[in-house]
């Protein structure tokens, strides 16, 4: 595994650590994948 991949992969795991942030983001790619929601 590169680098790069394990900051990726430790980044994510971080966002996702907290069930609160982790509800969140799934919300909102949930909202995405509808056509409800807006990419930046």
């Amino acid at each position: 595994m590169s680098l790069d991949d394990f900051k990726a992969y430790e980044a994510t795991f971080h966002l996702l650590s907290s069930k609160n942030n982790a509800d969140s983001i799934n919300d909102a790619i949930a909202e995405l994948r509808s056509g409800k929601g807006y990419r930046t």
